[in-house]
């Protein structure tokens, strides 16, 4: 392991001892979410070194932040250490049942690990790249769920992410209810209701998806209309 950046861990544990404003905590953890070389990035250094003390002054809240970085950095094998799959799984449960959250930004962050969990019940989880998680969350409708427990647990995770306010989980849901798709019979109205709400959520493949069920119910009473 390589020596950790002091410049970089004294702004990280000043922003600590300063209380529970940790914002630049905040940004430098997500900037590690999206860095695709992990040789740039001294964070997971600073986690594994100094874990048991920074869960002694942070907020159960800002804990899940660390945790989500935690779990991909194992998954991936990231910061110079070997992939460990099944203690990422393990933290991503953990944050899964989290309860009585209050910030927005842990709220996020559980919605983030329930999205991710459903993520790896489908096909070739495991053979995805790191660089590539994030297209692969926002296209999750397109991916395959092949046994019906799977099934099961890929959309409890989904309506559990819905529900804690995540844009990508009710696209997914209403996805899967207007094809009847990850074992789910059809339910036009109940597709419907959970694509407008990911729509409203700014989700832009909701959007398309409810425009083009539109068009095609506008094409079919024109051609109704024009035969009479």
């Amino acid at each position: 392991m390589s020596k950790p950046n002091l410049n970089r861990f004294t702004l990280v544990t000043s922003t600590i001892k300063l209380g529970g404003n940790n914002e630049l905590l905040q940004k430098s953890l997500e900037l590690d979410i999206h860095r695709n070389d992990p040789e740039e990035g001294q964070v997971e250094e600073f986690l594994r070194l100094f874990y048991d003390d920074f869960t002694k002054i942070l907020f159960k809240e800002e804990k899940l932040v660390i945790d989500l970085v935690r779990s991909r950095y194992k998954w991936f094998g990231l910061g110079g250490q070997a992939p460990d799959k099944k203690s990422a799984k393990e933290i991503l449960e953990s944050i899964d049942v989290t309860d009585k959250l209050i910030t927005d930004k842990a709220k996020e962050t559980k919605r983030k690990a329930q999205l991710i969990l459903a993520f790896l019940l489908t096909e070739e989880a495991d053979t995805i790249e790191s660089n590539k998680l994030i297209e692969a969350l926002e296209n999750l409708h397109t991916r395959e769920v092949v046994t019906l427990e799977k099934q099961k647990e890929f959309i409890r995770y989904l309506t559990r992410s819905s529900d804690n306010g995540s844009p990508i989980a009710p696209m997914v849901l209403g996805y899967a209810y207007r094809e009847g798709k990850f074992g789910l019979e059809k339910d036009s109205d109940k597709g419907k209701e959970y694509l407008e709400c990911a729509s409203e959520r700014g989700n832009e493949k909701a959007t398309e998806m409810l425009d083009s069920t539109t068009s095609k119910r506008n094409a079919q009473l024109y051609n109704i209309v024009k035969e009479e």
